[in-house]
């Protein structure tokens, strides 16, 4: 019987390339940056994002002009730090037309397209963040403070809405 047949097939595939970089100078200047190179099959237009981030911190309390503050300070450092992550949590085939066989019109079988129209644009969603924080410590280490204060934004957010079958095709 055909309207009882149920098949599915599913497949995805990811690659990624990344690369990182770390420098210190003394503890006290600190770089470091990352990037990402992801690939999904889920997508049909770009198949590749990019992702980017880098941090800085810079340990003040190593300075000379920070003596003063010692020995109550221990130790004070400053920190940046800004990056990008990708997203690719759509369906495997939500790129592609799907049809199903099964459907009933008038009493006839037939088939007819899935809920979902296809959105060959479909992309990486990427998520920017950047943050600035302070550390401090009191006390070796008996009392510390943290401070951040940071800004998050989602770009070209990934939604798939599901059509009514009265739309057709």
């Amino acid at each position: 019987d055909v309207a009882n047949t149920v098949s599915t097939f599913s497949d995805h595939a990811m690659a990624a390339f990344f690369g990182r970089f770390g420098y210190s100078y003394k503890g006290r200047y600190i770089f470091s940056s990352n990037l990402r190179y992801d690939g999904s099959s889920r997508f049909v237009a770009q198949r590749w994002g990019l992702f980017p981030s880098a941090s800085a911190a810079w340990r003040m309390s190593d300075e000379k002009f920070f003596d003063w503050a010692k020995p109550a300070l221990t130790d004070a450092k400053f920190r940046v730090s800004w990056g990008m992550t990708g997203n690719e949590r759509v369906g495997n085939y939500d790129a592609s037309n799907r049809y199903v066989i099964g459907a009933y019109y008038n009493g006839v079988l037939g088939v007819t397209q899935n809920s979902q129209i296809a959105n060959k644009e479909l992309s990486w969603e990427a998520t920017e963040q950047t943050n600035i924080g302070l550390d401090l410590t009191f006390l070796d280490g008996r009392i510390s403070f943290t401070a951040d204060y940071y800004i998050k934004n989602t770009h070209d957010l990934l939604s798939i809405d599901n059509m009514p079958s009265e739309l057709g095709v």
